[in-house]
């Protein structure tokens, strides 16, 4: 949720920066305009163009993309804290490609239906 949220969040503060305040477009997110109960289709609509393929080829690139070593240290910090952290967690570049490609397609699957399960 955090991310669909920080997205949909961030676009609107870049859209409107000339005519409303962080606050507001924040206020108006999560107010009684809905904007958070259509969180998900929203995100998966912008973001990923309502494509699951590109939902799953996006999440490829970020969990295995090595352009940027900030990210890349980060994201290996992540991974390694939440995933138990005692050093036999497999990073998403370690596993069989067959396998990363079940994990991103599940991620995209999930986000449409959650997309798809809102009004």
């Amino acid at each position: 949720m955090e991310d669909a949220d920080g997205y949909l969040i961030s676009e609107r503060v870049r859209q409107e920066k000339a005519t409303k305040s962080i606050v507001d477009i924040v206020r108006e997110h999560y107010g009684s305009n809905g904007g958070s109960a259509r969180r998900f289709k929203n995100y998966y609509t912008q973001r990923f163009g309502g494509s699951i393929s590109t939902a799953a080829s996006l999440a490829r690139y970020m969990l295995t993309m090595e352009i940027d070593p900030v990210i890349s240290t980060g994201r290996e910090y992540l991974i390694s804290r939440n995933a138990g952290g005692n050093g036999s967690v497999l990073m998403p570049w370690m596993l069989p490609g067959d396998r990363l490609d079940n994990f991103c397609n599940g991620f995209a699957d999930q986000l449409k239906a959650r997309a798809d399960s809102e009004s």
